[in-house]
């Protein structure tokens, strides 16, 4: 069986948000998505539905690695992260875009994330909502300490 890997970040990597999705636990690996990916985290993701802007990936070049993790799938779970995130396309990504902070750690399989389709940024009427904010910081911070030059 092909193993597949997803680079998740912000609300997926709380383990919480990611069982509503997937309904198991997974293994998962600390990790950087690296400039040569040629994507950049940013909050440029409208939701309607929380009348919110998110943090998403999009195309852009960028000097910054982008803290995140990733999460070991199946067929299924690459089923359910395709219907949770709308507005993103799935993309294959380069071994060669991800370093793994435990070095011993082996991924055996494709990678892929999530980019949003339509950038969009924050205004008065889609807002970042602080507890949002406070999430995907505590998750950040709790796995590696604070370098600015990490963040997207």
């Amino acid at each position: 069986m092909n193993n597949n890997y997803i680079f998740v970040y912000g609300s997926l990597m709380n383990p919480v948000s990611r069982f509503k999705t997937l309904n198991r636990d997974v293994s998962k690996y600390d990790c950087f998505l690296l400039p040569n990916s040629g994507f950049k985290l940013s909050w440029c993701y409208r939701s309607i539905r929380w009348k919110m802007t998110a943090l998403a990936l999009y195309r852009k070049k960028t000097e910054r690695k982008t803290i995140g993790k990733l999460i070991k799938v199946n067929q299924l779970d690459i089923s359910n992260l395709d219907i949770r995130e709308r507005g993103y396309s799935r993309i294959k990504l380069d071994r060669k875009c991800i370093e793994l902070v435990d070095k011993n750690n082996a991924i055996d399989g494709d990678i892929f994330t999530y980019v949003v389709d339509d950038p969009l940024f924050p205004n008065d009427d889609y807002k970042i909502r602080i507890g949002y904010v406070r999430i995907c910081c505590q998750i950040s911070n709790s796995l590696f300490s604070y370098n600015r030059k990490v963040y997207g």
